[in-house]
């Protein structure tokens, strides 16, 4: 009696180590992130708040590095109380990606957490 085997592998993409590109940022004013050019086609960005932080997070995106749109679904109100956000950007195609933020009232802290498929 012969034994056949048949070996069926199937594939999936592993994500990267996350590359934190802001750390200890102060949200006690408005900013703008430094660029962080972005690998294709997707990846995600979590954004960690402490503190209580009021005023309106922005992850943005431009094909020239230069020109920033913020990405669709890519907005979100902070209303005094730490959280974090994740924003999942799957099949888009944009060269760098940047945080704004536009500060109302509170103070806090912001870490980004950046990660992509390899």
């Amino acid at each position: 009696m012969k034994l056949l085997f048949l070996l069926l592998t199937i594939s999936f993409p592993i994500l990267a180590e996350v590359d934190i590109f802001i750390s200890g940022q102060s949200l006690g004013g408005s900013f703008t992130s430094i660029t962080k050019r972005t690998p294709k086609p997707g990846y995600s960005v979590q954004l960690v708040y402490t503190g209580s932080p009021a005023g309106t997070l922005e992850l943005q995106a431009s094909n020239d590095c230069i020109n920033y749109d913020t990405v669709p679904s890519g907005s979100v109100v902070l209303t005094g109380a730490a959280g974090s956000t994740l924003f999942n950007v799957a099949n888009f195609y944009y060269e760098c990606i940047q945080i704004k933020y536009t500060r109302t009232s509170g103070t806090g802290t912001l870490a980004a957490h950046f990660s992509r498929p390899e």
